[in-house]
């Protein structure tokens, strides 16, 4: 997450950390090399960084922008697994998309997120051109067989669905509400 944040912000793009990625030793980190200014209010924030997505605010918390620039909207960068053989499993398509022909769906699979937070996709996907866009950060460690570090860009057009093999009675009730 740090190293997105180096790339993406400068002193014209105000972030906002949540409680944990919030230390003294990451904003001095992040004042020296970017200078980027610290939003006191999430909704100032260009850019947010959250390392607890289980305590994070709501999607419509985030800015998402104005009808006149929806561009200035707030983009998360939340920290996921997003390798986890027990992660759920997803899809999406939307513009954007690696072989997106309207319906081409990427599958991806991912865990670590709040409850609500499928359904609050939905909602700032219905909001669009306004809304907030994602990326999720693994916060997985490397191994022989997988990279160090892996991204997923969510934009919101992005829809998203539970993988259909997952939409089976191989889950029990419990895990399909967390993923969905």
């Amino acid at each position: 997450m740090l190293a997105l944040a180096l790339a993406l912000c400068d002193q014209d793009t105000p972030i906002w950390l949540d409680t944990a990625a919030n230390t003294p030793e990451v904003r001095h980190h992040l004042r020296f090399h970017c200078a980027a200014p610290f939003a006191a209010e999430l909704t100032q924030g260009s850019f947010a960084f959250i390392a607890r997505p289980e305590a994070m605010p709501r999607l419509q918390a985030f800015n998402p922008g104005r009808a006149d620039y929806p561009d200035r909207s707030a983009t998360l960068v939340i920290n996921a697994d997003l390798s986890s053989p027990q992660a759920c499993a997803m899809e999406l398509t939307g513009p954007g998309v690696k072989g997106n022909d309207r319906e081409a769906w990427q599958s991806f699979r991912i865990s670590g997120l709040p409850p609500w937070f499928w359904e609050g996709w939905e909602a700032n996907r219905a909001a669009y051109p306004l809304g907030v866009d994602v990326i999720f950060v693994d916060k997985g460690t490397e191994s022989a067989d997988r990279p160090a570090i892996r991204l997923l860009g969510l934009p919101r057009t992005a829809r998203v669905r539970l993988a259909p093999h997952e939409q089976t009675d191989y889950l029990p009730p419990k895990e399909h509400r967390t993923c969905m």
